[in-house]
């Protein structure tokens, strides 16, 4: 019965991560397809990358696989020059990035981990996520504006500098890799801003 619980809350929150993905890249980008096929092909391709989440073998190859079916996502589903599309990739790799990094650093103990510890905990990251992106999707309709494609390259380099340092295996203590996450994410922001103002 447990396991069976397990099983369908991992697959809900695996469909709510790739629906925050849809609905992050359909607000910025213009879709080629039907707005519910892409919703539910990026919820089963993000479901896909979960499959044996608990392996530690397989966990960053699954990571890599992620990247690889947003960028998927991205390059074969909308319209836009490859700037404005390769923005908003490192974006939501930022953002997936950084809920991972903020899970982690939440489990101070990993030999203490409580099973409902870590689903109210991510829930709760996922929640913090969802907020983020229906912010950033508020402020955009409100104040769109187009770039020009060297101010979409420029504005990348916040992103991809992030995404650098949520994967470089640095020794912050639990309170120092809290913190750099969430200043990373204000960066971020302040960042995605200027793309709207």
């Amino acid at each position: 019965m447990k396991e069976l619980f397990i099983l369908i809350l991992a697959i809900f929150l695996g469909a709510l991560q790739g629906w925050y993905v849809a609905f992050y890249l359909s607000s910025f980008l213009e879709l080629k397809i039907k707005k519910v096929s892409f919703y539910t092909l990026c919820i089963l391709l993000i479901l896909f990358t979960k499959i044996s989440i608990n392996s530690q073998n397989l966990r960053l190859n699954l990571t890599y696989i992620f990247f690889i079916v947003v960028a998927g996502l991205v390059i074969f589903c909308f319209y836009g020059p490859a700037p404005k599309k390769m923005y908003h990739y490192l974006y939501v790799i930022f953002l997936f990035l950084f809920q991972n990094s903020l899970l982690v650093a939440t489990q101070s103990d990993p030999s203490n981990i409580v099973f409902l510890q870590f689903i109210l905990s991510y829930i709760s990251i996922t929640v913090l996520s969802l907020i983020i992106i229906f912010f950033l999707h508020y402020f955009k309709s409100t104040n769109e504006i187009g770039l020009a494609t060297k101010e979409y390259i420029m504005l990348s380099i916040t992103p991809l500098l992030s995404i650098g340092t949520l994967m470089y295996p640095f020794h912050f203590s639990q309170f120092e890799s809290i913190w750099v996450s969430i200043g990373l994410l204000i960066v971020n922001i302040m960042n995605i801003f200027y793309t709207t103002i």
